[in-house]
């Protein structure tokens, strides 16, 4: 027995010092200005020179490339954190530096395995999830608020594909409620957060304090984001527009076969899972998409494909889309993949279903024959909101918080009262 808790112990202790080594490696090689990507042959040989004695680096190689990618995009997602906490998260252009620095030395994701090809597991790449998620976060407070004698966020934001958490860097980990279907990500995600997997009543269980300097907890789930099961979870029981941010870049591949998701003809994986959680946005809320492939027009410039034009009508029609940027696939040559996407920004919900907004059409797609390569082209969708944020008073951004809370307050309460209640009497 003794044996045994003995060998736990020294395996806890190993991966401890592969993921801490990973962490400073990658932290130092930003800070020094690195503009060459480290590898994976590099990080094995420095584990075994920093921790003479422990084969860290022999024992990583044992775990093969797909393993040792989920490692180490997990502590670029820390060492982001790290940095971006210093910062404050306040200065856009400083936190998309600190970004780019990280995202040089990141080693090229050049890994294939069947269960990547199968799960379309392709990160997305840090500068872009930055950007992402300083747009979602942009007029929302940080300040906290009590919920039946606990002490939680205002706001959460709800990723629904979260992989190893690249795309949710810039939110705090006491903000988000996440989802991930395969175990060694979701191993390695819980790891940065120092998590475990949550019940919906642990969204209140802020507590106790966490690794990294850290004071809240995410939530974590492990779910089929095409299911139904996840959505109603995560709104206490029932769909209800919840969350105030949304990013989502879930696998692009096509479903076994079409389904109908409120009138509108869905035959791929990703536009699927993109409706059914758009349905938890907050009237107001933002949210982040990256959906696969550019755009298709036919004759007189309309959207001609039947797998894409229901999906972007829709989108179109019930949600405010503040832009549409397709990019060239080479933009996702760092994370193994290289075709092309494109990221779509909402900016609320429409309070009625307008089937005359239309989407782009050939003339007015800037993108369709220049997709763009560089992901500063978000910037200037991004800036002017940042700056319209900038020039509201301090005391009108109080009080927008101050309506969000009792907003979130109401609909929390009667979400979750019944579970919450439970756990608390179990307490």
């Amino acid at each position: 027995m003794k044996d045994n808790v003995g060998a736990a112990a020294s395996d806890s202790v190993r991966d401890w010092k592969i993921r801490r080594g990973i962490f400073d490696m990658l932290r130092r090689a930003a800070a020094d200005g690195r503009r060459k990507p480290l590898s994976m042959g590099e990080i094995s040989d420095r584990l075994d020179s920093l921790y003479p004695g422990w084969q860290l680096g022999t024992f990583l190689r044992t775990l093969g490339v797909s393993q040792m990618e989920n490692i180490v995009e997990a502590q670029l997602v820390a060492a982001f954190k790290s940095q971006a906490d210093m910062l404050g998260g306040k200065d856009y252009r400083g936190v998309i530096g600190q970004a780019e620095s990280l995202y040089r030395v990141q080693p090229r994701m050049k890994g294939i395995t069947s269960k990547k090809l199968t799960l379309q597991q392709y990160s997305t790449p840090l500068t872009l999830a930055v950007r992402l998620g300083f747009f979602v976060r942009l007029g929302l407070c940080d300040s906290r608020v009590k919920l039946r004698g606990k002490s939680v966020p205002d706001w959460y934001c709800f990723e629904p594909t979260a992989g190893n958490g690249l795309l949710s860097a810039f939110i705090p980990p006491g903000n988000l409620v996440a989802n991930e279907l395969d175990p060694d990500r979701l191993r390695e995600l819980r790891g940065i957060l120092n998590e475990r997997e949550y019940s919906l009543h642990h969204l209140y269980d802020s507590d106790r304090a966490t690794f990294g300097g850290y004071h809240d907890s995410a939530a974590l789930y492990c779910r089929d984001a095409l299911g139904e099961d996840l959505y109603r979870e995560v709104g206490g029981g029932r769909i209800r527009r919840l969350f105030r941010a949304m990013l989502i870049n879930p696998p692009f591949d096509t479903l076994g076969a079409p389904s109908v998701f409120d009138g509108c003809r869905v035959t791929r994986a990703e536009h699927l899972i993109t409706l059914k959680s758009l349905r938890l946005l907050h009237p107001r809320g933002r949210a982040a998409l990256i959906i696969g492939g550019k755009a298709r027009y036919a004759r007189y410039g309309i959207l001609r494909t039947v797998t894409e034009s229901p999906f972007i009508r829709y989108l179109y029609s019930h949600y405010v889309v503040r832009a549409n940027v397709t990019f060239a696939g080479s933009t996702y040559a760092a994370q193994g993949a290289n075709f092309p996407f494109r990221v779509i920004l909402i900016d609320g919900v429409r309070e009625a279903p307008d089937a005359g907004v239309l989407p782009l059409t050939r003339g007015e797609d800037p993108y369709f024959d220049h997709p763009a390569t560089d992901f500063a082209e978000l910037d200037r969708h991004i800036i002017p909101l940042i700056s319209t944020q900038d020039t509201s008073s301090v005391a009108n951004r109080q009080l927008l918080g101050a309506r969000n809370n009792l907003q979130f307050i109401r609909a929390s309460e009667s979400a979750y009262k019944k579970i919450f209640s439970k756990h608390v009497e179990t307490e």
